[in-house]
């Protein structure tokens, strides 16, 4: 079988991932998730290509003339968040084009609504979470007839248009045994992260987060499942063979969740020579100075930390199962040992006050190199919306996400601008910033950016 794993055209610099979309014309990772199962029909032993429309800068009709070209018999692509509605149009458009290719969805969406994403796409088939093994059972149950109906975690159209939603498969207990995503699929030089030297490389080395934060989706769930030191090595190895990176990100939800693991990684990256800039996400309760020592040591230049906001009563509303004082302590500690530091923020919590930013924005400047600055989405599947469900109006298509109140989402598109332009505009940035942004970037040609971007 010919399978094609395709990242949706979308006109801007999209993101997709299971656990969140981002968009952001100075980040562009590669979607991970669709190339791990890249990896998994390859060791089904079928015929893959992988294409990332995103990246290549494709709209849809060079999408649909690359479909052409490779003729599968199958399109799998993963859906985004805030782009919902634009992925299904892209989706139909597959699907008009060429109604005898079977396409198949996955992502936080279709797991949670997989019939609406059926019937609005018109897809063949949805994978419900964690899709590896899904997709490998799915193709198997292929190989000598139709698309079957009953494989565990999938939703999947019947010969007479009904819908079928089979439960959710468990979880990949073990991702070590999962192929090694190919790697060499990917035009490196297509992805970045600022600042970090090119080729790029990501790995993720471990899925979901043992972390409680309800508004957070989670990388397939909260149990973690890591891949094992050596693992990882392998997986770096592989990348700097292949395309000879200079810098990695570790895409993780929390990277640094267990210390002890991070620090045999780190010493098996010195074993190796692995010599790579890399950072990762974290958490600032997480952090400890052994940790920080090793990583330091191994080549981790910037730490991506979740702060979302300094306010302790806004922290417990978030279940962030930490406090402002031990964040701050951690991440000056680490701030103070030489690494960049990059903290994200939410403005827009439900009982927020101006007070609560200020106090967010006194401690971005007092720990953090770079900021991200975003208002609060309750996403459907999360404890967050459980409990404001009611307060938010919510439609997959068109995609709608956003508080009923209009109010609420003035002051917080204004709070937000107004974070973002107090801390890049302050004199703790001009003084702090690492010299690569200056490097980048003439000072006015910072200030427009910033401009722009704290009026969007």
């Amino acid at each position: 079988m010919r399978v094609l794993l395709l990242n949706l055209p979308c006109q801007l610099q999209v993101t997709r991932r299971y656990m969140c979309s981002t968009q952001n014309e100075m980040y562009l990772f590669p979607p991970h998730d669709l190339l791990a199962l890249a990896g998994m029909a390859k060791q089904c032993g079928h015929e893959v290509y992988f294409c990332d429309a995103v990246a290549e800068k494709m709209g849809r009709e060079a999408a649909l003339q690359h479909i052409q070209q490779v003729s599968p018999d199958m399109v799998v692509s993963i859906m985004s968040f805030e782009w919902f509605d634009k992925d299904v149009e892209e989706v139909r458009a597959i699907r008009q084009k060429f109604p005898h290719i079977k396409i198949g969805l996955f992502g936080h969406y279709p797991t949670h609504f997989p019939q609406e994403t059926m019937e609005l796409t018109h897809a063949d088939f949805v994978m419900l979470g964690e899709p590896d093994h899904v997709f490998a059972n799915l193709l198997q149950a292929m190989q000598n007839g139709p698309l079957p109906q009953h494989v565990t975690g999938t939703a999947v159209k019947n010969n007479d248009g009904s819908i079928t939603v089979n439960e959710e498969d468990r979880r990949v207990p073990n991702p070590n045994v999962l192929p090694m995503p190919p790697y060499e699929m990917l035009k490196a030089e297509l992805y970045r992260e600022p600042f970090l030297k090119s080729p790029f490389g990501m790995i993720q080395s471990a899925r979901g987060c043992p972390f409680m934060c309800n508004y957070c989706v989670h990388s397939f769930g909260t149990k973690l499942t890591a891949l094992t030191p050596e693992n990882v090595i392998e997986h770096i190895l592989h990348w700097k063979k292949t395309h000879n990176i200079q810098s990695l990100r570790f895409i993780d939800d929390t990277f640094t969740a267990v210390p002890s693991r991070v620090i045999k990684i780190c010493k098996l990256m010195i074993e190796n020579n692995i010599n790579l800039q890399w950072s990762c996400l974290s958490r600032a309760d997480t952090l400890n100075e052994e940790m920080l020592h090793w990583m330091k040591k191994a080549g981790c230049i910037r730490l991506a930390i979740g702060i979302e906001t300094a306010s302790q009563r806004l922290m417990d509303e978030l279940n962030k199962g930490t406090t402002a004082e031990e964040a701050l302590t951690n991440v000056l500690k680490a701030k103070n040992m030489g690494f960049q530091i990059m903290t994200f923020y939410l403005v827009g919590i439900p009982g927020e006050t101006e007070a609560d930013v200020d106090a967010s924005i006194e401690f971005a400047k007092k720990t953090s190199h770079f900021i991200s600055v975003d208002e609060l989405l309750v996403y459907p599947g999360t404890p967050l919306y459980d409990k404001y469900a009611h307060l938010v109006e919510f439609s997959l298509y068109p995609y709608t996400n956003r508080f009923k109140n209009h109010e609420h989402n003035r002051l917080a598109t204004a709070r937000k601008n107004r974070f973002f332009k107090s801390f890049y505009l302050s004199p703790s940035f001009m003084l702090s910033a690492p010299k690569q942004v200056f490097a980048h970037y003439s000072l006015k040609d910072a200030v427009r950016y910033v401009l722009r971007r704290s009026n969007d």
